[in-house]
This record gives structure tokens, C-alpha cells and sequence, in this order.
């Protein structure tokens, strides 16, 4: 398992229903994709920590059945 804390900077819903996300800077090189385990509503700009499974790593990080980690 791998925790990460950031701003969302995009949110979707992919083909599953489920919410995915992206965290980090409009500025950076590098961002964090996270897939969320089930749909959240979430806000563009609000501070984020999820938990989950590290499925890719290349410019970015790609994280897959993440959790909010509650503050």
C-alpha cells in the first residue's frame, strides 16, 4: 500500500462508475492518477490523501483501489 496527499487537479468517472483522479501542481512535470474503489464527490483544488496499490510508475504515478484517508 502506498499513502500519497496532494491537490486534485482533475476528477472523472471512468467506464466501471468508479472516480478517478489526479493530484498534484498545473505546474509539474509528474502527477499521481488514482483510482478511487467506489464514486466520491469531490471539489478541484480541495487537499486529498488517499491510500492504494501502486499499479504503475513512469512520469507518473498511477494508483489503483485507493481510499480517502480520512484527516
Amino acid at each position: 500500500m502506498l499513502q500519497v496527499s496532494g491537490i486534485i487537479i482533475a476528477t472523472s468517472t471512468n467506464q466501471e462508475g468508479k472516480t478517478t483522479l489526479t493530484l498534484g501542481s498545473e505546474n509539474s512535470m509528474t502527477n499521481v492518477f488514482v483510482t478511487l474503489t467506489n464514486k466520491q464527490t469531490l471539489k478541484l483544488g480541495d487537499p486529498l490523501t488517499i491510500k492504494g496499490i501502486c499499479n504503475g510508475l513512469l512520469s507518473d504515478v498511477v494508483v489503483v483501489d485507493a481510499v480517502i484517508v480520512p484527516h
